[in-house]
């Protein structure tokens, strides 16, 4: 029988960098361009690239079966809504097209909270019509603007348990509405009173300013909604009705001035891969 090998007659090896030991991937010299999917990749946090695509039957950040919200950041500075509801315009279209294109329209000019709710109503009764005599695939588009302004009014003139339950009730109807059409409505929530605190940017920075440093992680822990591009402090859903709004909300886009450029950033995505991409919103 064989006798078992010496261990310690076993010679050492020679020494090796343990980078080494892990596996590289192979350059390939002779191909220097990237796949379109590799392109994809890397400008997967591009928001312009899902905006200049507009609204998608079923993917993307702009897409049918989901409610849209679309709020602006609120600050020290003189608050005004010059771009709220802007979009991008690209070559001005003929006069026949735009009157075409215009006759398929509706506006429904609303002055108070319950006004809202019967617009959304018979909106819901042309959306049953519209479906059942559809030739086309083309998208609509329900806008609905200024939701959190008239429940701020029944708040003030009433309660905050009122407001805030009505405006609950409201959303659900216009989440129903998405997911019924969910194949060509696209539902955008435009909302005009701001995120955050009043003075946003003077809170946060008094707020830098007393807290020591080691204590700003727990800002980020609350588990609240915030911009990646603020410094860290509460998060912006910050009273009940801000947060009542959010929860009807599938993707949430805020619209903010960062230094000098004008920024649309998804801070919310429930459904789809959208959280954290932003862009430079500029009106052509």
């Amino acid at each position: 029988m064989a006798t078992a090998p010496d261990v310690y007659s076993a010679e050492p090896t020679h020494p090796v960098l343990a980078s080494s030991l892990l596996t590289q991937p192979k350059l390939r010299t002779t191909d220097t361009t990237r796949s379109a999917h590799e392109s994809t990749d890397i400008n997967d946090w591009n928001l312009k690239d899902d905006w200049d695509a507009g609204i998608q039957s079923s993917a993307g950040t702009f897409r049918c079966g989901a409610v849209i919200g679309f709020s602006r950041l609120r600050n020290q500075s003189k608050e005004n809504d010059e771009y709220i509801a802007q979009s991008t315009v690209g070559q001005p279209l003929p006069k026949e097209d735009a009157i075409e294109r215009l006759s398929s329209v509706q506006l429904l000019p609303i002055h108070n909270f319950p006004n809202a709710a019967q617009a959304i109503g018979k909106v819901s009764d042309s959306l049953q019509e519209l479906q059942t005599q559809r030739t086309n695939n083309h998208s609509v588009v329900l806008i609905v603007v200024s939701l959190d302004t008239l429940s701020e009014g029944i708040i003030r003139a009433s309660n905050p348990v009122k407001g805030t339950a009505l405006l609950a009730a409201t959303l659900r109807n216009l989440t129903r509405l998405s997911r019924a059409y969910a194949s060509f409505l696209s539902v955008m929530l435009v909302n005009t009173n701001g995120l955050g605190p009043p003075n946003f940017e003077s809170d946060q920075q008094s707020e830098k300013q007393k807290a020591p440093v080691e204590d700003d992680t727990r800002f980020s822990r609350d588990g609240g909604i915030h911009s990646i591009f603020q410094i860290p402090g509460p998060s912006l859903l910050f009273n009940l009705l801000m947060k009542t709004l959010d929860q009807g909300i599938d993707t949430h886009i805020l619209l903010s001035d960062v230094k000098s450029a004008k920024v649309a950033e998804v801070i919310k995505d429930r459904v789809g891969p959208g959280l954290g991409k932003w862009g430079i919103w500029t009106s052509k």
